[in-house]
């Protein structure tokens, strides 16, 4: 398995770029955006709307990593 990471800042095209990438290899190639990751859906809106998405601390690391070593 390769795994490519994409990095860059808002609106840099991540999202273009991963579209593109997985339309040429096909069913060979799995996308996981990090903002499927967010810790938000167990809090209630008012915290969600205060949280800095830009801290280590918003992502759930031990379940991304599951899905990887899923992959």
């Amino acid at each position: 398995m390769v795994v490519i990471g994409i990095a860059g800042g808002t609106c840099s095209g991540k999202t273009t770029l991963a579209g593109r990438v997985r339309k040429r290899l096909g069913s060979r190639c799995s996308v996981l955006p990090l903002d499927n990751y967010y810790r938000i859906s167990e809090l209630p809106f008012e915290e969600r709307a205060r949280l800095n998405h830009d801290l280590p601390d918003s992502i759930d690391w031990p379940l991304l990593r599951r899905h990887v070593e899923m992959l």
